[in-house]
């Protein structure tokens, strides 16, 4: 079953250029640069990944919560926000207006200005949205209070721990089932709100609604689930054999068992970590 979010991986092809970036600009620390073990590379299903080079990248609050970066060739076909599976990494921040600022002429490309999300429920939540060098799409949202029925985290640094993974799919009803039965959580209702920056890469007008679910998860963590448009395609995979952008979700097992890679409904690759494992501290 699964646990906790636990992280994200993404291959770029530029490992140095995208750390830098993510240090610069949005103050994420590595904990160190290794390689990538035989092991590592089998469970991914990637053999050729082994002996490549991966960063772990966490929050200046020091949140466990990761970003993982490997590098290899990208797959030239990707674009952000077009096709099915894990499309978004959220990150709370503490004031959006300021990391705005600070991305401006970065290599985090904006795809929708900050504004407060058109959920009905609450006016509570700003966000803005930007794809990063290797066109991984971050939300980065600001919390100004609580909100009834979520418990979601509060950001002690200025760009703090993600804590939804975001994901495109083809049948919200199969996918919320499918991470419910998983979670063991409920999903909720669905809600229906603007999502801007995909209605435009859809060719859609700005004020599409788009169905929308969340599961939750402990430790202030959540699945946001996006029934996507149509025109959505399968996700395409890099050389290595990972899905492009962001290739998988990690999530902290709630029983003891070993590592592993599943694949969700729209193919999207689920890695689970066992108990003990140090990414988890």
């Amino acid at each position: 079953m699964l646990g906790a979010l636990a992280g994200f991986t993404i291959v770029t092809d530029d490992l140095d250029g995208a750390t830098q970036a993510y240090a610069t600009f949005l103050s994420y620390r590595c904990d160190a640069i290794a390689r990538v073990s035989p092991e590592q590379a089998a469970r991914w299903r990637a053999p050729s990944l082994s002996g490549s080079r991966q960063a772990v990248l966490r929050p200046a609050s020091r949140h466990p919560r990761f970003i993982r970066l490997v590098e290899h060739r990208q797959a030239a076909s990707y674009r952000p926000l077009c096709s099915l599976g894990w499309n978004a990494i959220e990150i709370v921040v503490q004031a959006l207006d300021d990391v705005a600022h600070r991305l401006a002429g970065s290599p985090f490309r904006v795809l929708g200005a900050p504004e407060v999300l058109d959920l009905g429920f609450t006016d509570k939540i700003r966000a803005m949205q930007v794809a990063g060098p290797a066109g991984e799409v971050l939300y980065l949202t600001e919390i100004g209070g609580e909100i009834p029925g979520f418990a979601l985290p509060a950001a002690t640094s200025p760009v703090d721990c993600a804590f939804v993974a975001v994901l495109g799919a083809a049948s919200l009803e199969r996918s919320a089932t499918f991470y419910a039965t998983a979670c063991g959580s409920p999903a909720g209702p669905a809600l229906a709100a603007r999502i801007a920056c995909l209605s435009d890469a859809h060719g859609m007008p700005a004020e599409t609604r788009h169905a929308l679910a969340t599961v939750s998860l402990p430790s202030a963590s959540l699945i946001e689930i996006d029934a996507y448009p149509a025109t959505a395609t399968g996700r395409p995979l890099t050389p290595c054999g990972v899905p492009a952008g962001i290739g998988f979700v990690s999530f902290a097992s709630t029983a003891d068992s070993p590592a592993r890679i599943l694949t969700g409904p729209d193919s999207e690759w689920i890695e689970i970590l066992s108990a003990g494992d140090p990414l988890l501290c």
